[in-house]
């Protein structure tokens, strides 16, 4: 019979670890950040640097997730290592997940970039060892959104509370906190054109920006361009940008969609008084209002987690329409944006849907809003407005995005309107003779010609153009051809992933424990309140804790039951349940190494005690299998926990290795395991 160990072996530190519980005991790797601006005629190319540090006595995996600009391509990543400078590749996601998953295990520093959703990434540095120092590099391109001969870029630094499920593990998902850094060091090393941040003129810098909002850039005197750039495979690429065509007498028909969620409340920061995101909202759809005349509808709906109609208007005077205006709710509920745009466009016979919203919502389906027919603009308000979900939805659909902010006030209704008013083309890639692409993309016409056999020269400059006319075919094409070109390119899109790895440094010995870099809390809100409950199981289970029968398992190891004869055993469903709770009480990424060599000081009592119970319950199978109590127990929690944990999903892989397929599934059928 295998001995049982017995896990609680210090009382301080069980005393300490409730003590420290709910807060950050450990310093934040990530030391500074610095962002330079390269400004060509009609695109912006973004160079972000951070540099990771770690102080603490164990090697450690920093892992940050950020949003980033919708149509942004983000075409390079690097990293400097111990005097190593070392470039990435672009791989499929699940090969380039595979490459890092490899490297983390065999003690490799290494970093992966990846679109977790659209418009939101994740960057991972693996196997930083004590005192070690990564400076990270991440670069990627854009074309501004053209607002009434004025372009328009928001770099995103930071995200409020988002709503809804989001379908990533704890790690990947957006968060914000009280981070202990605030502002970065931000260059512009060339600008072709003269341009904005924040309403002032751009400086050669450097200057400090602050963390906790977008850096808003304006290019008062935007103008059409044609570039010249290159392929990965030294094709020289040309593009030329111009304002999207509109049509002459074009009428505009909209169902406009008001946001009078909880989240509207808000304050807006840059408007006189105490306006918030609500009332910023309403001063838009009146200005939207203001703009139509006699032949144009305009059918206005409100939504939280249900939309029903305000009214509509075919007048347009000014008593009229604030009669209307008068008549949306104030902030409320939460948001069910999906759905409420399916109500929408089920009401209304108008073509466009134009979204007012500050987009924090997970709640998509994109495929069934695609299937409605509806070209889907979206205008978002708020400095910690989240554009990725809602904005991949404009991209889909023909819509285009915007972003409100203080001084386009008075411009960004009559852009609106124009958007309205123009046709719709979606993209189109041609591959007879020479390539071309033709694309609408924030209120712009692309027009990209790759030339066979034509080489050019390989600089930054010109790789970032062919970069972003890659990326803007990519979206042309399927799924197949989509992912060839995004890994020959070096792109990290929803196909591929950037991963790189240090091949010929200093391995560590021990699974990193995992840092999670939050973002800032925007300037605009105020600190959050977080709530748990208690489900604790832990009295039931001590009382007669019961033992799960070795001899049946192993029987159905070697001869699988069928389905009926495992779902009556309410045996299984109590270790099932305790396996959960352990599961949940661990702190899987913070401690991997000390798991995997049992010193549980960092656990609180119940997880103890859960412990020593599943090692009783499960003595016999643990035996049977050539395995200790422990490493069962901690391995079967450690499976339950590997979808929010990434560390779990290692953990799990070491301790339940020995076990075979069949075994395992098994073991997780009987014990209702998913």
């Amino acid at each position: 019979m295998t001995t049982k160990v017995k896990t609680m072996t210090d009382p301080l530190s069980l005393f300490m670890a409730e003590v420290m519980k709910g807060k950050d005991a450990y310093p934040l790797p990530l030391i500074a950040t610095s962002i330079d601006l390269s400004v060509l005629t009609g695109l912006v190319v973004v160079t972000m640097k951070r540099i990771f540090r770690n102080v603490e006595k164990r090697p450690i995996e920093a892992v940050m997730t950020f949003p980033v600009p919708i149509h942004a391509a983000v075409f390079a990543l690097e990293a400097n290592i111990d005097g190593r400078h070392v470039k990435a590749v672009a791989q499929s996601k699940l090969e380039a997940r595979q490459t890092y998953e490899r490297a983390v295990e065999s003690g490799k520093a290494a970093v992966l970039h990846e679109e977790v959703l659209r418009g939101i990434h994740t960057l991972s540095v693996a196997n930083l060892r004590p005192d070690a120092e990564v400076e990270v590099i991440l670069k990627w391109v854009t074309t501004p959104n053209l607002i009434n001969g004025r372009g328009e870029l928001r770099i995103p630094l930071t995200v409020g509370d988002v709503y809804g499920c989001s379908g990533l593990s704890d790690v990947d998902d957006l968060t914000h906190a009280a981070s202990p850094l605030k502002s970065a060091i931000l260059t512009v090393s060339r600008a072709d054109i003269p341009f904005e941040i924040a309403g002032k003129s751009a400086l050669e810098g450097p200057f400090n920006v602050a963390l906790n909002r977008p850096i808003d850039l304006t290019f008062p005197r935007w103008k059409s361009s044609a570039l010249h750039g290159t392929a990965a495979d030294g094709r020289s690429v040309d593009v030329f940008l111009e304002p999207s065509p509109v049509l002459s007498g074009a009428r505009a028909a909209v169902a406009v969609m008001f946001d009078y969620s909880g989240s509207m409340s808000e304050p807006f920061s840059g408007v006189r008084g105490k306006a918030n995101k609500h009332d910023v909202a309403a001063m838009v759809v009146r200005s939207v209002a203001g703009g139509m005349a006699y032949g144009d509808h305009l059918d206005l709906w409100q939504f939280d987690t249900q939309a029903s109609r305000v009214g509509q208007l075919d007048q347009f005077d000014d008593r009229s329409i604030m009669t209307l205006l008068n008549m949306i709710s104030g902030p409320r509920d939460g948001t069910e944006i999906g759905r409420c745009i399916e109500q929408v466009a089920s009401g209304t016979e108008t073509r466009d849907i134009l979204l007012i919203t500050d987009g924090k919502s997970y709640a998509l389906d994109f495929q069934a809003l695609l299937k409605l027919g509806k070209r889907i603009s979206v205008l978002l308000i708020g400095e910690d407005s989240l554009e990725a979900r809602v904005g991949h939805l404009a991209a889909l659909t023909g819509g285009q995005l915007f972003i409100v902010t203080e001084r386009n006030l008075d411009d960004i209704a009559a852009a609106m309107d124009l958007a309205l008013r123009s046709p719709f083309q979606p993209a189109s890639y041609e591959a007879t003779g020479e390539e071309t692409l033709q694309a609408q993309r924030c209120g712009m016409s692309i027009n990209a010609t790759w030339h066979r056999g034509a080489k050019s020269a390989q600089d930054e400059e010109a790789r970032a153009i062919g970069a972003f006319s890659a990326f803007a075919a990519i979206q042309a094409l399927d799924e197949e051809q989509g992912a060839k070109w995004a890994e020959a390119e070096g792109l990290a899109t929803h196909l591929t992933s950037l991963i790189l790895v240090d091949e010929v440094g200093e391995a560590v010995k021990t699974l990193p424990a995992l840092r999670k870099v939050p973002l800032a809390s925007p300037m605009s809100l105020a600190p959050d309140t977080y709530f748990s409950a208690d489900m604790s199981i832990t009295a039931d289970l001590a009382i007669n804790a019961p033992r799960v029968s070795a001899s049946i398992i192993m029987h159905n190891i070697r001869k699988p039951a069928p389905p009926r004869r495992l779902q009556k055993s309410f045996e299984y469903q109590e270790v099932s349940d305790a396996i959960a709770r352990l599961s949940a009480l661990i702190d899987w990424d913070n401690h991997p190494s000390e798991i995997l060599n049992y010193d549980l000081n960092f656990i609180n009592l119940e997880a103890h005690e859960l412990i020593d119970i599943l090692q009783m319950m499960l003595e016999d199978v643990a035996d049977s299998l050539g395995m200790a109590p422990i490493s069962l127990a901690l391995g079967l929690a450690a499976h339950v926990g590997q979808g929010r944990s990434r560390s779990a999903m290692r953990i799990a892989r070491k301790l339940l290795q020995g076990l075979d397929d069949e075994v395992l599934r098994t073991l997780f059928s009987q014990l209702r395991i998913i």
